[in-house]
């Protein structure tokens, strides 16, 4: 009998039986992350395999896997500066992954324990019990992006305050009151995700990435991970960020000069 591939459900149940395993984001994929820091995800380069596994180990083991199980392991130019190796889901067994996310997972650990205390470690999205209540209501998969995306928005824009609107089915992104404080959204369906960009009808869109016919706000559809590490969406974030900040600006009112 063939053996079954293993998809990223398995790594994910294989991971959590370690302990303080955390599910994030790292640039804009679902990821492992151990203390805030990186375990494992989906290999984000062009070089990697479909359906493979990036996952952090030492130098040493990982030259000694590329050797022993090619066919299983492999490391492309990008990654070889990197503590890491990529793994083909369909070519490794269960219990060969489940003993290489321990090895990470001692990896890592080592790490933290030599890391220097003044140093912070990054900081996951924090939790809210209105957000969870909303994604909660949504199929399994679109809980999965819009968790993505919030991660991604938040790394992209660290400054903007984040709401819940539940009537609206809506996270919104902003520094100020009202549509003109107002950077991004994340609309959520049924379907997928929907991140807004506010008054986006002006901005430029190089990449053809806008959808919807508003004469001021539009969005780009998110339906799979991947639509968050598209060419130019975060430029295209960091322009409406920038336009938030100068609406602002514009609004506030003259400073009096100070009498003598």
């Amino acid at each position: 009998m063939p053996r079954k591939t293993l998809t990223y459900d398995d790594v994910r149940e294989l991971a959590h039986t370690l302990p303080d395993i955390q599910e994030s984001s790292h640039y804009g994929v679902i990821a492992l992350k151990l203390h805030g820091v990186l375990l494992a995800c989906t290999p984000t380069n062009k070089a990697a395999e479909p359906d493979s596994l990036m996952i952090r180990l030492d130098f040493e083991q990982r030259e000694a896997l590329l050797a022993e199980a090619p066919e299983i392991f492999y490391l492309p130019d990008h990654y070889k500066s990197y503590p890491s190796i990529l793994v083909r889901l369909s070519q490794i067994r269960k219990d060969q992954l489940r003993d290489l996310l321990t090895g990470a997972h001692r990896f890592i650990g080592t790490k933290e324990k030599k890391r220097p205390t003044a140093r912070k470690k990054p900081k996951p999205a924090p939790q809210n019990a209105s957000i969870d209540k909303l994604l909660q209501t949504y199929p399994e998969p679109v809980q999965t992006l819009a968790r993505a995306a919030r991660e991604t928005l938040r790394e992209w824009l660290p400054n903007a305050s984040e709401a819940v609107d539940e009537s609206a089915k809506m996270l919104a992104y902003s520094h100020g009151t009202g549509y003109q404080g107002m950077a991004c959204t994340l609309l959520l369906s049924k379907t997928g995700v929907k991140l807004g960009i506010a008054f986006s009808a002006a901005l430029p869109d190089p990449r053809g990435l806008l959808a919807g016919a508003g004469k001021l706000h539009r969005h780009v559809p998110l339906r799979v991970l991947q639509d968050l590490q598209q060419p130019g969406l975060k430029q295209l974030v960091k322009a409406a960020n920038a336009a938030c900040h100068k609406r602002l600006a514009a609004t506030e009112p003259p400073r009096r000069a100070n009498s003598k």
